[in-house]
């Protein structure tokens, strides 16, 4: 097949700017780091043991160098929940952001709705 009859690829409406992206990619690398400090001190103040028992599968220690002795399974299902706490939280500041700094939400080439009233329908007998 020639390039005479292939269909150009169509452009992304709106690219996503680069400064977004590395915000992004820091917040990925970041928060999980983050989560893992705060479950290692909620470990150490014996908090997350009132709603995340642990047991013995999860009990036996590891020595992470700069932490000590810590349960690792036990604290990467805290991190995790804590990750997943965090991602969700950041997903709703920035709806509300998104909501609130966005114009409208027609294009220049729609038409305004409130223009518009609803015909009422004749109902045929």
């Amino acid at each position: 097949m020639t390039q005479r009859y292939r269909e150009p690829e169509p452009e992304h409406k709106d690219p996503v700017h680069p400064v977004w992206r590395g915000i992004g990619c820091l917040l990925i690398i970041l928060v999980p780091i983050i989560s893992f400090a705060i479950a290692t001190v909620l470990y150490d103040e014996k908090i997350p043991q009132k709603y995340f028992p642990l047991t013995s599968d999860l009990a036996f220690q590891v020595n992470i160098p700069g932490f000590g002795w810590l349960p690792l399974p036990y604290i990467l299902v805290v991190t995790a929940t804590i990750s997943f706490l965090g991602f969700i939280l950041l997903t709703v500041v920035y709806a509300m952001i998104f909501r609130v700094s966005s114009g409208s939400r027609y294009g220049p080439l729609d038409a305004d709705p409130r223009e518009f009233k609803k015909r009422k329908v004749k109902k045929s007998r």
